[in-house]
């Protein structure tokens, strides 16, 4: 374990998700990185995509189940997007 949080009453669960994981990495130790991310729908946050995209992380973000999207993938970089 890198680190955790425990929330105290009623904080929505997608609060600070970036500043979190943010706070694991300054935690990892020396030389290494976290290269893939996996969060639930309270991690579908633009910001949490550019940071992930910005640092090259692969990233897995569970849809909120009232949006209209049907599916999403991150494909790597080097792949085809026809």
């Amino acid at each position: 374990m890198i680190h955790d949080e425990f929330r105290e009453g009623n904080i929505a669960p997608a609060t600070q998700n970036l500043e979190f994981i943010k706070a694991c990495e300054a935690r990892m130790p020396r030389g290494h990185v976290i290269a893939n991310v996996r969060l639930n729908s309270a991690g579908y946050q633009a910001g949490i995509f550019n940071y992930c995209e910005d640092t090259g992380k692969t990233f897995a973000i569970g849809k909120p189940p009232w949006s209209g999207i049907a599916c999403a993938a991150k494909c790597p970089r080097t792949a085809s997007r026809s």
